[in-house]
């Protein structure tokens, strides 16, 4: 064991000996490296240091080209934006008033054709209607014979009672003269009594004659309300008579035409639907913020949302009080006038986009939206050796979309700013920069060339 231990310490040695070689090698190499880093660092300090320095040329970059738009003072209203369906105003649908077979349609009368209101749309069979009209006719005529012969009646009854009357004095003077006679002694009993029972048959026919006389009134008006109810069913006869002529209740065009001659007809059977496109409704859902800017009267804009939209013009004509918390809109209702015989018709169903323009704008500074990076806008200040950059903080109101009279006609977007956003300046304008302003910054020399003569929105000259 102990020959084996003194064997191996040589072998060990033998194999750290060229471990330590490689790496005092790498040692040396590393320090050589440095050195010449060093060196090389120290040589370039050298050489910057002793280099000569250009001389500063004040404005020598040149300035970048950019397009200019003054900012301007315009009336510019609130626009909001929402969809909705037509519908019209007027629409009817015409039924069946009477039970009859339809014995005649016209032949204009087809879906699409215009009506006017009272046109004739079908006839329905008269023969029984004509009827209960002459049924009624017999039985007013009828009624008024009675009471006629009641007013007859009554004028006797007078004449009847005046002479019972009559009678009735001539027959109490003949009693008192029998009764006189009697107590004298030359009179009759039995001719008093007689005189006395006739005198009180009279009395019960005077008395019966009253009564009549008083039950003429009340009958009087029986017969009078059986008048008037008949003049009533008379009125509902003829009424029938006439809904045997279904005529169109509205102008319009007919949407559909149901009836058709030798059908039978019962009250509510449809015949016809009946169209107006003249008055067109569209409701509009709005943000709820329209709710305190939109006013009944405020013009709107609605176009169909196709390729090639049409446009047509209304007016709000009501607002709904309440806004729906779920979809934080406010129901708008335009009310659409058109001439129902030209092309562009604004048709009941069709589904447009709306423009609501709210007619209480004020006069506010109105920048391009595209000159509008963040919360403010680059603006060109002249200076005595050109133009330069400056940054001018905006508020924003609102944008708006379209034309800006005296404006560039291709700027079509525009940013409305809030009042006291922009300080009033003594300048004649304040240029706002509306292309590369990913490229400006704040101090950058800019130009924009000469006004052109067709140029409106250039400066009038360049700083000297």
């Amino acid at each position: 064991m102990a020959d084996r231990d003194q064997n191996a310490e040589p072998v060990a040695k033998a194999a750290r000996a060229p471990i330590a070689l490689r790496v005092a090698s790498y040692a040396f190499r590393g320090g050589v490296l440095v050195v010449a880093l060093a060196i090389g660092a120290g040589i370039t300090g050298l050489l910057v240091s002793t280099a000569e320095k250009p001389a500063h040329v004040e404005g020598a970059a040149r300035p970048t080209h950019v397009l200019v738009r003054p900012l301007r003072r315009a009336v510019l209203p609130r626009v909001f934006e929402g969809y909705g369906t037509a519908s019209a105003m007027h629409e009817a649908d015409v039924a069946a008033q009477v039970t009859g077979r339809v014995v005649e349609r016209p032949e204009s009368i087809e879906p699409g054709v215009v009506v006017r209101a009272g046109e004739v749309l079908v006839e329905i069979e008269t023969i029984d209607y004509e009827a209960g009209v002459e049924a009624e006719t017999q039985r007013i005529e009828a009624t008024r014979a009675e009471i006629g012969a009641l007013e007859i009646e009554s004028e006797s009854i007078d004449e009847q009672i005046a002479l019972m009357r009559d009678e009735l004095d001539v027959e109490q003077r003949l009693l008192l003269r029998a009764s006189d006679a009697l107590e004298r002694g030359g009179g009759s009993a039995v001719e008093v009594e007689n005189r006395t029972s006739g005198l009180r048959r009279m009395e019960r026919l005077l008395s019966e004659l009253a009564q009549r006389k008083r039950l003429i009134p009340s009958r009087r008006a029986t017969l009078n309300a059986t008048l008037a109810n008949q003049r009533a069913a008379l009125r509902v006869a003829e009424e029938n008579l006439a809904r045997c002529t279904v005529r169109a209740p509205i102008d319009g065009v007919l949407q559909r035409v149901d009836a058709e001659p030798g059908e039978l007809l019962t009250p509510g059977s449809p015949v016809a639907r009946v169209v107006d496109l003249s008055l067109i409704e569209v409701p509009l859902r709005l943000g709820v913020s329209a709710a305190r800017l939109v006013r009944v009267g405020d013009e709107v804009e609605l176009r169909a949302d196709s390729v090639a939209p049409t446009t047509w013009s209304g007016r709000v004509s009501r607002i709904e009080p309440e806004s729906d918390p779920g979809t934080r809109t406010v129901g708008v209702f335009v009310e659409v006038r058109q001439d129902a015989s030209a092309e562009d018709l604004l048709r009941p169903g069709q589904f447009v986009v709306g423009r609501v323009s709210t007619g209480n704008s004020a006069e506010r500074w109105v920048a391009p939206r595209r000159a509008v990076k963040g919360d403010e806008v680059l603006v060109a200040a002249p200076t005595s050796t050109g133009w330069v950059i400056e940054r001018l903080p905006v508020r924003i109101a609102y944008f708006v979309e379209g034309e800006l009279h005296g404006a560039d006609p291709f700027e079509r977007q525009w940013a409305v700013l809030e009042p006291g956003s922009v300080d009033e300046r003594d300048s004649d304008e304040i240029l706002v920069i509306v292309t590369n302003l990913d490229e400006l910054r704040a101090g950058d020399r800019v130009d924009f060339g000469e006004r052109g003569a067709d140029d409106e929105t250039a400066p009038a000259g360049r700083p000297e």
